[in-house]
């Protein structure tokens, strides 16, 4: 199991224009993850104990962000590992160490842009929704509130209102009376204004077209990471090819940025923000800073989630399909 973490997320929505801004920062968040989790079959005897079945992999989840800390920001599907085009590459032949004849295989993913999902193929790809479709979708990311709160919402006359429950300029008021008064007549009779065109209150699409992921273009691949000695296939020739490290040396997974040391080996007795494993201690909340206005907390930073338990109930459900 691999993860991958990301300082940020920028996951606007698509298909709103007119509203560009609250669409733009509308799942976008610091602290992200993203996992690669590899099933293996065998029983761990002969020259090659163990080979790969299935591939898991996390993308960025459109639907709901439900309340009481259960994020949902990422979920993930598995697939069979012959899916993912694996590179074949010949081990070195050692006799002492019997790899005479042995292969190696590696998947080849894909990284969407800003939000992280990983893919198995090039190219915009649907986003899939892991939970129910969330409702401030509707509103291409203004109206998030319990309270009737709306954020720098016009108003008919003009201007801004920031309190009230959205109403149309053509319901009268005892229309909104009797839709009080008298629940089982009057709410037809909102309805009806609000949904009778196809357009909510505010005249925007209802609901948004669906959501695209854009993994690189076949062609336009800015950067690779690779295993050392490995050429990847399908990579067009400007693109950066980065060999990833064969070392367990610390000097060698380490780099200073802006006088700051970064290390790729994971010391979870010196790297507190790591979370708690068992015993040792541990960082268990939010990576990156909370904000204000925002009840289902998208614009907050994510937990680490459970990725084996995630991994698991892909499986399940693809093997069940």
């Amino acid at each position: 199991m691999l993860l991958s973490f990301f300082p940020a997320c920028e996951d606007p929505l698509e298909g709103c224009p007119q509203y560009l801004e609250a669409a733009r920062q509308f799942g976008n968040f610091a602290g992200d993850w993203a996992c690669i989790a590899v099933l293996l079959e065998g029983d761990g005897t002969g020259a090659r104990g163990y080979k790969p079945k299935f591939i898991g992999l996390t993308s960025r989840n459109p639907g709901v962000i439900p309340f009481l800390g259960d994020s949902r920001r990422t979920g993930m599907l598995a697939f069979d590992w012959q899916e993912a085009r694996p590179q074949v590459v010949p081990l070195e032949v050692d006799v002492r160490k019997g790899t005479i004849g042995l292969v190696a295989e590696h998947p080849r993913i894909f990284v969407a842009r800003g939000n992280h999902g990983l893919y198995l193929r090039p190219g915009d790809q649907p986003a899939p929704a892991f939970s129910p479709d969330d409702p401030s979708r509707t509103y291409c990311g203004t109206k998030e509130a319990l309270n009737g709160r709306l954020v720098d919402e016009p108003s008919p006359g003009g201007g801004s209102r920031k309190e009230g429950f959205p109403y149309d300029k053509h319901i009268q008021w005892w229309e909104w009376a009797l839709a009080f008064a008298i629940p089982g007549i009057g709410i037809p009779i909102i309805a009806g204004h609000q949904f009778s065109t196809g357009l909510d209150v505010r005249g925007r699409p209802n609901p948004l077209p669906p959501q695209t992921d854009h993994p690189p273009n076949p062609g336009m691949i800015g950067k690779v990471i690779h295993p050392q000695g490995v050429d990847p296939l399908d990579v067009n020739p400007d693109a950066v090819k980065i060999p990833w490290p064969m070392t367990t040396n610390a000097n060698d997974l380490s780099s200073t940025i802006d006088g700051r040391l970064y290390s790729l080996l994971v010391d979870r007795t010196k790297q507190i923000w790591w979370p708690k494993e068992g015993q040792t201690p541990g960082f268990t909340g939010r990576r990156g800073p909370r904000v204000t206005h925002d009840p289902n907390d998208r614009r907050a930073g994510m937990f680490l989630e459970n990725y084996w338990d995630m991994f698991l109930l892909a499986l399940a459900k693809k093997l069940s399909l």
